[in-house]
């Protein structure tokens, strides 16, 4: 039965009532009428009533905050691995081999990334709450034999398995937020942007792990005191996330405001029975996603090749960044700058994210990429001069520029297809940057440090992954301005 249905009888008279009235004869004037009103009221126009901590705007606000506090939670260590390298290194993990905890990292990652498109797909399927739930359930069993890994050297080959498994549940958790952007329509690049703001606010957490250690509480104490918070983050998601259904109503109410904004017929997707039409199963969500890039094809190209090039920068500036720093400065000034980075990471990316978001609301997904393009700019201009405040400025900027990311894949996403295919866009967009990553990072980072010495051997790099960043963002930038996005729901204009 469709998200639409007027099955229940008090909402069959609320519409029936609402007929009658001289603003609610059609379906645009409804959504009109809605839109006038609170954004519940909106969505029982469309025959769905709200469920308890969405039916007022501060219930959605509350309800997005404690979703936003377990994801920092469910984050754990995924975004600052290299945090708690030097700790490993002590620890004599991999016998204090850096290279092989370096190829630990990039696993995880790359693996967390090309995993999004089969949460995205189980988000559209089943929804966001019980992919959170999902997703905190395997954080745990990550967070647990990551704790494992480490507490016998025989056992660190766990950790090549247990740290990606983590990074897939932390992965669908961060979908939980989702959902609040349709929840928050005017609001919805900065709600975005607190996907990874969640993520870095948890580098904070890792950095407390790395702090206590030398106090004599054990790495894996802490980890498995993170596990059991994960498990009190995985009851928030069962409470506050909001359903597959309930997600689709909140979609639909936004994409109904935007065709009558349009000027187009609000009611043209709702059948004679009053009910919109639904997306069921993976094949059928697979099916219109690829219908969807097709409409767009150039510009999804473009984006697409933009995306991994610009994805594959900020990897590589963050899995290179302990040894880079060493090259430049001495050990001791490295693993301080390691340290600071997963501060700026756990403040900067959530208030730049915050910020990025706010601004990309008021100007657009266009600016937002000239943005963009000129931090990458800069971030690969600081980071080449060797200083400790060159550093510093350099890993601000680079926090700033992928919050900015994470908001133009996601805004990409509710532009280009359909809310019923939204999650499974974004995760396709990720998981083929998590391959180039999985495939491209290792093999550039040991051809730079074959056929390269010093600091160059980071540097040239950077150059290169800038030079082609930028340049592919200024074609889509012109593109754009043949074939602007078009506006939520309408796809096909």
């Amino acid at each position: 039965m469709g998200c639409f249905s007027t099955k229940e009888n008090h909402e069959e008279k609320y519409v029936e009532d609402l007929a009658h009235t001289p603003i609610a004869s059609t379906a645009s004037s409804k959504v009109n009428s809605a839109e006038s009103d609170d954004f519940a009221s909106r969505c029982r126009v469309l025959g769905a009533d709200l469920p308890p901590g969405l039916r007022t705007e501060n219930e959605r606000w509350l309800s997005l905050f404690g979703t936003f506090l377990a994801c920092c939670v469910t984050a754990g260590p995924i975004m600052s691995f290299m945090t708690i390298e030097p700790v490993l290194i002590e620890m004599n993990v991999f016998n204090g081999k850096s290279q092989a905890l370096n190829d630990v990292f990039n696993a995880g990652m790359a693996i967390s990334m090309a995993s999004t498109l089969p949460v995205g797909i189980l988000y559209d399927v089943v929804g966001p709450n019980t992919t959170a739930v999902t997703g905190g359930l395997v954080t745990i069993f990550g967070i647990l034999c990551m704790a494992l890994s480490i507490s016998d050297p025989s056992l660190n080959w766990i950790l090549y398995g247990a740290y990606p498994v983590t990074g897939i549940g932390s992965n669908m958790c961060a979908f939980a937020i989702f959902p609040f952007a349709w929840a928050l329509p005017d609001h919805q690049n900065a709600i975005n942007s607190v996907v990874m703001g969640a993520a870095g606010v948890s580098g904070m957490a890792t950095l407390v792990m790395a702090s206590v250690y030398p106090v004599g509480i054990s790495l894996h104490a802490s980890l498995l005191a993170l596990a059991v918070l994960c498990l009190f983050a995985t009851g928030v998601f069962r409470a506050l996330v909001p359903t597959k259904a309930v997600t689709d109503t909140l979609a639909a109410a936004c994409v109904f405001a935007e065709e009558v904004k349009q000027g187009k017929e609000a009611a043209k997707e709702v059948d004679e029975e009053g009910e919109r039409a639904e997306v069921d199963g993976v094949m059928a969500v697979l099916g219109l996603t690829w219908e969807s890039v097709k409409l767009h094809w150039g510009a999804n190209v473009i984006l697409l090749i933009w995306c991994v090039a610009f994805y594959l920068l900020c990897m590589y500036v963050m899995v290179t960044q302990l040894f880079y720093f060493k090259e430049i400065l001495d050990s001791s000034t490295a693993t301080s700058l390691v340290e600071i980075s997963a501060l700026l990471g756990g403040g900067l990316m959530l208030v730049c994210g915050c910020i990025v978001g706010a601004i990309a609301d008021e100007v657009g997904l266009e600016r937002l990429l000239d943005l963009v393009t000129v931090c990458t700019v800069l971030l690969v201009g600081i980071i080449l001069v060797p200083s400790f405040w060159a550093q510093v400025v350099g890993l601000s900027i680079l926090n700033g520029a992928v919050s900015a990311f994470g908001v133009i894949i996601t805004r990409v996403a509710m532009l280009y297809v359909p809310p019923q295919c939204f999650a499974t866009f974004c995760g396709g967009y990720q998981s083929l940057c998590g391959i180039s990553q999985m495939l491209l990072v290792p093999l550039i980072d040991r051809t730079a440090s074959e056929s390269l010495s010093g600091p160059s051997k980071f540097t040239v790099p950077y150059i290169v992954f800038s030079v082609v960043s930028v340049s592919l963002g200024g074609v889509l930038r012109v593109f754009w301005l043949y074939y602007p996005p078009p506006a939520i729901g309408m796809i096909e204009s």
